[in-house]
């Protein structure tokens, strides 16, 4: 995948700079049905984005970015149909990568002086979600949803937690 115009959500601000990336990705979902209708499930996927960038006064080292997802499914939860399932992810995060940018520190007779500064782009924390969902059947073709999920670290910012609870329909043809 090719990025254009940018590098990992960043865009240059001066107007004769330039910032693309080409991203080389990989992901898998594993599904296993295990005895007694019960399932589990895990995915993944791991990429790295080298940087195309022509910005003077910085310069940008690949990035590498990961997630990870598992859940335990239980069927017949609550009569015929009812599924219970309970999750644990890594929402997509770079893990490794930075930049280093030459800021001014002062200036003498004229002259201005620049100091570099590296900057990292991985979090300092990872946000880690634990989710808790039940689909109960309607009909042939359709189902509710009810869903929570709390996320310690959210946006990967330590110490941030925050709940989230959604009702779906799902309607299958």
């Amino acid at each position: 995948m090719h990025e254009a115009g940018g590098f990992v959500g960043m865009k240059p601000l001066a107007g004769n700079s330039s910032l693309n990336a080409t991203h080389i990705a990989a992901s898998i979902d594993w599904f296993a049905p295990l005895e007694n209708n019960r399932r589990f499930r895990v995915s993944g996927s791991l990429g790295v984005a080298y940087p195309d960038a022509d910005i003077q006064s910085m310069q940008l080292a690949p990035v590498q970015y990961a997630s990870l997802g598992m859940d335990y499914g239980l069927g017949g939860v609550f009569g015929a149909g009812g599924s219970l399932t309970v999750g644990l992810n890594l929402p997509q995060a770079v893990h490794r990568g930075g930049a280093s940018v030459a800021l001014p520190v002062s200036r003498t007779r004229g002259v201005t002086e620049f100091e570099t500064v590296d900057v990292s782009l991985a979090p300092s924390s990872r946000q880690v979600d634990l989710s808790l969902g039940y689909d109960a059947p309607l009909s042939g073709n359709s189902s509710i949803i009810l869903s929570a999920t709390h996320s310690f670290n959210d946006g990967n910012t330590a110490g941030v937690e925050n709940t989230v609870a959604a009702i779906g329909y799902k309607f299958q043809f």
